[in-house]
């Protein structure tokens, strides 16, 4: 194990990172983090692509 890693049983989430949803890139950067669950989705949902974009001029769905 790395140091950084998270162990099983470890330090809650929130301890560690100073909040409750964590959203990681393959290579170990944190991309988002926060509390609120449909700021998760949202974050989520960016990163992957899905739905609609802002005021990007990108597609819209």
């Amino acid at each position: 194990m790395r140091d950084g890693d998270v162990a099983p049983g470890g330090a809650p989430l929130h301890e560690t990172w100073g909040a409750a949803f964590l959203l990681v890139r393959p290579d170990q950067h944190v991309a988002w983090r926060g509390d609120d669950p449909a700021a998760a989705a949202g974050a989520l949902e960016r990163a992957c692509g899905w739905g609609r974009t802002d005021d990007e001029g990108g597609r819209r769905a």
